[in-house]
């Protein structure tokens, strides 16, 4: 379950960051919010993992 987890922040930390890199040089309004909603998932992630630590 942890390394689920773990695996999930990771890979939508950098969703995250390549949603700013879009939003950047591509369409301004679905780059952010993409980098909203994997920015949600990542502290989620992470939250999850300090409750159940």
């Amino acid at each position: 379950m942890k390394s689920i987890l773990w695996i999930t922040g990771i890979i939508s930390g950098l969703i995250m960051i390549g949603g700013r890199v879009y939003a950047i040089w591509g369409d301004w309004m679905l780059g952010i919010q993409i980098s909203l909603v994997s920015g949600t998932v990542t502290a989620a992630c992470y939250l999850i993992l300090e409750i159940f630590d």
